[in-house]
């Protein structure tokens, strides 16, 4: 009776730590693309991006609209030629630039996402910017 009981909570303890240590590892969850989990060969890492490395001004192809971004944080977009702007803070957090920074969750889609190799700026409806040349 006492090597049954003795047996049993040897299987309880290692049970419970079985259990303690799957609820203490972190959960990996599978790349997504179009809501499926995509399988790849390897994540590369996102290089950290600062406000300088996308500091700029972009501008739509057909010049209507345009996006500054400036190296302390801050930034504007506004319709060419018009009187319409908006000025905003924004963070990066990999490749995507968030406005309203008080408002950014995990949940939260990018407001522009940063092609480094391209020096573009994409937009959440698909527009894209590019960076302009300092004369």
């Amino acid at each position: 009776m006492k090597l049954s009981l003795l047996t049993t909570l040897l299987a309880l303890t290692v049970t419970g730590a079985c259990i303690i240590s799957c609820k203490n590892t972190p959960k990996t969850e599978a790349p997504l693309q179009n809501g499926a989990a995509v399988q790849t060969e390897e994540q590369v890492p996102v290089a950290a991006l600062t406000f300088a490395d996308v500091a700029g001004m972009y501008d739509t192809e057909d010049s209507e609209m345009r996006v500054s971004l400036l190296d302390n944080g801050t930034g504007t977009w506004n319709m060419i030629g018009s009187l319409h702007w908006t000025d905003f803070t924004y963070i990066i957090r990999g490749n995507n630039i968030y406005r309203d920074v008080e408002e950014v969750t995990a949940d939260t889609q990018p407001d522009y996402v940063y092609d480094s190799v391209n020096k573009t700026l994409k937009d959440g409806d698909g527009t894209l910017y590019y960076l302009q040349k300092e004369d």
